[in-house]
């Protein structure tokens, strides 16, 4: 098993990340809605600076233009990307196809009661990685909602 630590804005919170034995952190930059959570581009550039060799920096965002996901990835250095907020099948293959061979495309899916949204059948193949994260539906959220679900209830 791997652990991501999402949410890192600080040098104190990565150093906490990075110390708990953490093997990637998620930086979340690339807002589409008011949160506490997002940092600059700039900021995520620094923190990823301070990482030790082998803690990978996931770039969280929410955009899904590719041209505008790029941009992040050229201002951060981070070329792990986590496509949280959905995207069309023709531009998450379009940002997969564009990261390179050096950078990675994870496509979150969240997990409401039994079922999965968005379907995963369609982007399993687009993609490096899905992630199933939680929903928090009476709170309108998604990621770091404390709440937890059955993973193997959704695979066949």
């Amino acid at each position: 098993m791997r652990v991501k630590v999402c949410g890192i804005k600080t040098e104190q919170e990565l150093e906490t990340a990075v110390g708990a034995g953490a093997d990637a952190v998620g930086f979340l930059v690339g807002q589409v809605h008011a949160s506490h959570d997002f940092i600059l581009p700039s900021t995520a550039a620094r923190l990823v600076r301070m990482l030790p060799p082998y803690v990978t920096p996931v770039l969280v965002t929410h955009l899904t233009e590719p041209s505008a996901v790029l941009e992040l990835v050229e201002q951060t250095s981070i070329l792990t990307v986590q496509l949280h907020g959905g995207g069309s099948p023709e531009n998450v293959a379009a940002l997969h196809d564009r990261l390179g061979p050096g950078g990675k495309l994870v496509y979150a899916v969240h997990v409401i009661d039994r079922g999965v949204v968005p379907s995963p059948d369609v982007y399993y193949p687009l993609v490096d990685a899905l992630l199933l994260d939680s929903m928090d539906r009476a709170a309108g959220k998604v990621g770091g909602t404390g709440l937890t679900h059955r993973a193997y209830q959704l695979i066949n």
